[in-house]
């Protein structure tokens, strides 16, 4: 009987990978503007490249602003009140096997021990950062490897290599330490071939918290020099230099005690100063908040509300800053995931790994609950197995009533 099976093709010696096709032309070292001499790729950021060594100081000063630490507040306070949880990884058959469960058990239980709430909010300061190392602290626990502490790092100690891998820079060592697996997990805020580093929302605040600050200062100046009433003292022709210092001193005692004493024949004026040059500085510093907000929360209508814009245009703007924000929680949901991927492969690699979830982002049940509802109304009828296996629900929490034929 002749055979149909297939005979074996080694594809790679019949159709052989023509030469040129190979490994890579375009890297790092090879190409004429590479500037990374003492082995770390530079930050290309292009505004902490003008502030040489001091740059990240800079970013951490102007934290001090109370306009930017608002807007920073706002943006990671919307995703820290969300609810999050683990559950257990599921395989191509959508079932949980015992291994899986047991697993989840585990990471939770450890993690119970971990103060997550400070974890998260060092997480999403990487937005503003670039980027948050996080170091994991392991300990032997019984039969498996406990997860005993997730510590947040300085960015300022970890730089790159030419192939973009994360490198500890000691204090007495100039290449760099590689991070060995499992050890350490990078939270990046939109990190490229060209900037491993992430992108800084805080470096593009840089100029508009100086020009404000600078505002501000001549704000308070022109305050002080012309915010009281101008008082104007007309003297009788004649009056000696002494009388003319004498009555000048007068006017600036009034102007702090209101009570002066005049020679007669003395005539006082009180003028009022124009309000213009005050509405140029307002306006300056008015401009840089605005320019802030836009740099941080994508918009800047949801902290001016009352002020200006329409109802519809606040609304928009408050979906550009949800847009925001839940970019932040996909953020913190690759970063946990990527955690438990590395807590699966030290505890039971053949196991599906425990899955991060957002209560109300992407709560599973809720699609399941939806798809199950339009099934039910198909004709479907679920079994009390199903029931409990889908929802975690026990046999005696529920009947089933189906209808009448």
């Amino acid at each position: 009987m002749k055979s149909f099976a297939p005979a074996f093709i080694n594809y790679a010696q019949a159709n052989p990978l023509p030469a040129q096709l190979e490994g890579q032309i375009a890297q790092r070292d090879r190409a004429w503007d590479y500037s990374g001499l003492s082995g770390f790729l530079p930050n290309p950021d292009p505004v902490l490249l003008k502030l040489d060594d001091q740059g990240e100081e800079v970013l951490h000063g102007l934290t001090a602003d109370p306009h930017l630490i608002s807007v920073i507040q706002t943006r990671k306070l919307g995703s820290l009140k969300t609810e999050f949880r683990f559950e257990s990884g599921k395989g191509s058959d959508h079932n949980v096997s015992g291994a899986s469960k047991k697993l989840q058990e585990n990471l939770s239980e450890d993690l119970r021990g971990i103060d997550l709430y400070q974890v998260l909010s060092e997480i999403l300061d990487a937005p503003f950062f670039g980027m948050r190392p996080l170091e994991l602290i392991w300990a032997a626990k019984g039969d498996r490897i406990a997860l005993k502490d997730i510590r947040p790092k300085p960015a300022t100690w970890f730089r790159f290599d030419r192939d973009n891998k994360p490198l500890f820079v000691e204090w007495d060592g100039y290449q760099g330490r590689e991070l060995p697996w499992g050890k350490f997990v990078l939270a990046r805020h939109f990190p490229s071939y060209d900037n491993p580093y992430g992108l800084r929302l805080l470096s593009r605040c840089l100029w508009p918290v100086t020009f404000k600050k600078g505002g501000i200062r001549f704000w308070v100046t022109l305050a002080e020099k012309y915010g009281l009433p101008l008082m104007v003292g007309k003297y009788p022709v004649g009056t000696s230099a002494e009388g003319q210092d004498e009555m000048l001193a007068a006017l600036a005692k009034a102007v702090r005690d209101a009570v002066m004493v005049l020679p007669e024949g003395s005539q006082v004026e009180i003028q009022e100063t124009a309000k213009g040059s005050a509405d140029v500085h307002q306006s300056l510093v008015d401009l840089m908040n605005r320019e802030i907000s836009k740099a941080i929360l994508g918009q800047n209508l949801t902290t001016e509300a009352g002020q200006v814009g329409s109802h519809a245009a606040s609304k928009t703007h408050m979906d550009v800053l949800s847009t925001y924000q839940d970019a932040d929680r996909q953020l913190v949901k690759r970063v946990m995931n990527e955690i438990a991927e590395i807590y699966t492969q030290l505890n039971h690699p053949t196991a599906n790994a425990p899955r991060f979830h957002w209560f109300e982002e992407d709560d599973p049940k809720v699609e399941w609950a939806q798809r199950d509802q339009q099934l039910a109304q198909m004709g479907v009828q679920f079994t009390p197995e199903y029931l409990c296996r889908q929802y975690g629900l026990q046999p005696g929490d529920f009947s089933i009533n189906f209808p009448k034929k």
